[in-house]
């Protein structure tokens, strides 16, 4: 399973910089062209390589960058945390 690119543009304004686009972005290496990718894998008790374990987890993470802007932190948290109700 794995997960290659994720990408968050930030709407609130335009920047001259190309790179200040994404508020979210992934960067690919060349070691690693995933952003996250997971591996499993497992064997049966007759199976000649079961040595008491089975099941293998191999997990792999690549580089999400993050362009923190403040006027867009506000807005999402407005977005994704309601405002409680005065009273």
């Amino acid at each position: 399973m794995q997960l290659t690119h994720l990408e968050l543009t930030d709407c609130l304004k335009q920047y001259r910089c190309p790179s200040l686009k994404y508020f979210l972005s992934t960067e690919h290496t060349q070691k690693n062209k995933r952003l996250i990718k997971i591996d499993i894998l497992q064997f049966d008790q007759i199976h000649p390589d079961y040595d008491n374990v089975s099941s293998f987890i191999e997990v792999d993470f690549g580089t999400l960058t993050c362009n923190y802007k403040c006027e867009t932190v506000k807005e999402l948290m407005a977005f994704f945390i309601p405002k409680k109700p005065e009273g």
